[in-house]
């Protein structure tokens, strides 16, 4: 991708049955906070992973929250997370989103590959959500 925010056109063309076909960056200004936050958690001796396992898991098996550092995406995509304390196929991720979007609303998910996972230690997918769509008038 080039350095621009991507479309919802961009996001289905680079997402193939779940799996990334491209590289997702964030802004640089995200990317950079995303920086000092994990920083700081390692200042105070713990990282991502175990943060993301005790406060936002905390007791539940899934959880689907709001990306706190999305990727660099148009004002019409939501991003998220779904995060898991067990294995999940894409169909079961998919199932567990649809559960809470009406019939009509469109959404990607995928699992980053290893090699690009910022949370190696959490289970977790990618989520996107398309707010609103152009009308078709000519």
């Amino acid at each position: 991708m080039t350095n621009r925010q991507m479309t919802w056109t961009d996001l289905t063309e680079c997402v193939s049955n779940g799996v990334p076909t491209c590289r997702f960056a964030r802004a640089p200004s995200v990317q950079m906070q995303y920086d000092k936050y994990r920083s700081r958690l390692m200042d105070q001796g713990t990282d991502v992973a175990m943060y993301v396992k005790d406060n936002v898991l905390g007791e539940m098996d899934v959880c689907i929250v709001p990306n706190a550092f999305p990727y660099d995406l148009g004002l019409n995509i939501l991003h998220y997370v779904l995060f898991t304390k067990n294995e999940m196929t894409l169909d079961e991720c998919h199932n567990t989103v649809a559960k809470h979007l009406t019939p009509s609303v469109e959404f990607i998910c995928f699992r980053n590959p290893v090699r690009a996972q910022s949370i190696p230690g959490v289970i977790h997918y990618q989520i996107f959500i398309q707010k609103y769509k152009r009308l078709g008038l000519t």
